[in-house]
C-alpha cells in the first residue's frame, strides 16, 4: 500500500497534475518591455504582448482558474482583443487554462503538440477522472487517518494537500481540453501590429514536440520548458523526450539574437546564461551516467551514488532521480 501510494504521488507530481505549490502563490507579473509582460506561479510561465492590432499570449497556465487569472491580468492592462494564444506543448501546466479564453481567439501549436493533446492529454484526462484522481485522493486520506500526531506539520500539510487536490479535481472534471485550430510543422511566422513572432518546433526534446516563441523585434525568446531556470528539468522520456536532442536545440537557440530569456519555469533572465547552464547540466549528467553505464551499474545504484553538488540549490528536486532514470534509458535502450 505504501509503495503504491508513493508511485501515485510520483506520477501526479510529474505529469498528470498541476504544481499546487506554484499556483497557490500570487501570480507574479513582470514587465519585459513596452506592452510586454511575463507571468509565473500559474504553472508554466506565461507571456503576453499587447500590439496595435490585439494581444498575443504564450501558454495558458495549469488550470481553468489560472487561465482566468491570466485573462484578468491582461484586461487590467488593455481592452484590446486577444487575437492569438500559442500553446508550446501538451503538458497540463501549459494548456488547462485555455478553456478560460474566449472561443473566438485562434489557438496555435505545432502539429505534434495538437497530436499529443488528442492522443495523450485527452486519454489521460479520462483515466485521471475515472481512476487516478479518486485513487490518489483516497490513498492520501488513508495515510492521513493512520497518522498518530494530528498536530504535526506533516499532518497539516497532507490535510491541506487533500483539500487542494479535491478542489482542483472538481474544477478539472469541468474543464474542457481545447485543441489548437491553427497548426504548423516546423516553423511559423506570426505578424501582428508591427510585431514579428517566430514559432519554432523542436521535436523530441522536453517532449516529442515543443515550440519556442521568438519575439524578433524585442530580441526575446520564450523557451517554454526547454529551460528550467535553476531547477531540475523534466525529461518526458515516455512522451518522446530526449536529452541529446534537447542539448542540440539549446545550442541552436543560443546562437539566436537574444537579449532576454523567458524560461518555461523559473525567473526571466536578461542574458543567455540560463541557456548555457541548462546545456552544462545535461552534458554533466550524461557524462557521469555514461561512466556508470560503462561499469554496468544499475539505475538504482547510479541514483544512490550520483551526487552533483554544483546543483544542490536547484529547485524541483523531485525530478533529479527522474532525470537519472531518463538519461539511463537513453543509453541502455537506444
Amino acid at each position: 500500500m505504501i509503495r503504491w501510494f508513493i508511485i501515485l504521488c510520483t506520477i501526479f507530481l510529474m505529469l498528470y497534475t498541476i504544481s499546487y505549490g506554484d499556483e497557490s502563490k500570487n501570480s507574479d507579473l513582470e514587465k519585459i518591455g513596452k506592452d510586454f509582460y511575463s507571468m509565473k506561479n500559474l504553472g508554466g510561465n506565461v507571456a503576453f504582448l499587447i500590439t496595435e492590432d490585439g494581444v498575443v499570449v504564450i501558454d495558458a497556465g495549469t488550470s481553468l482558474s489560472a487561465g482566468k487569472k491570466i485573462l484578468n491580468t491582461i484586461r487590467k492592462k488593455t481592452d484590446k482583443p486577444i487575437r492569438y494564444l500559442i500553446v508550446t506543448h501538451y503538458h497540463n501546466d501549459h494548456i488547462l487554462g485555455v478553456d478560460a479564453f474566449p472561443e473566438d481567439i485562434s489557438v496555435i501549436s505545432s502539429e505534434k503538440t495538437k497530436e499529443n493533446i488528442s492522443n495523450i492529454t485527452m486519454k489521460q484526462r479520462k483515466i485521471n477522472i475515472e481512476r487516478r484522481y479518486p485513487e490518489y485522493i483516497d490513498n492520501m486520506k488513508k495515510k492521513l487517518e493512520n497518522m498518530e500526531d494530528k498536530d504535526s506539520k506533516e499532518y497539516k500539510e497532507l490535510k491541506n494537500q487533500i483539500k487542494e487536490t479535491e478542489e482542483f479535481f472538481k474544477e478539472y472534471k469541468n474543464t474542457k481540453i481545447v485543441e489548437p485550430d491553427i497548426t504548423f510543422k516546423d516553423r511559423k511566422t506570426l505578424e501582428i501590429g508591427g510585431e514579428v513572432l517566430e514559432i519554432i518546433h523542436f521535436p523530441n526534446t522536453h517532449t516529442s514536440g515543443i515550440s519556442i516563441v521568438y519575439f524578433k523585434n524585442r530580441k526575446t525568446v520564450h523557451t517554454s520548458d526547454l529551460i528550467f531556470n535553476k531547477m531540475f528539468p523534466y525529461i518526458d522520456y515516455e512522451g518522446g523526450g530526449n536529452s541529446t536532442n534537447w542539448i542540440d536545440a539549446l545550442e541552436k537557440i543560443k546562437k539566436m539574437d537574444i537579449d532576454i530569456v523567458i524560461p518555461g519555469h523559473g525567473n526571466v533572465e536578461n542574458s543567455k546564461k540560463c541557456i548555457s547552464k541548462q546545456i552544462e547540466y545535461f552534458k554533466t549528467m550524461k557524462k557521469k551516467i555514461q561512466n556508470y553505464v560503462d561499469k554496468d551499474y544499475s539505475v538504482e545504484k547510479i541514483k544512490s551514488e550520483l551526487n552533483l553538488l554544483q546543483y544542490k540549490d536547484y529547485g524541483k528536486k523531485r525530478l533529479y532521480e527522474q532525470n537519472i532514470e531518463a538519461i539511463y534509458k537513453e543509453f541502455v535502450q537506444n
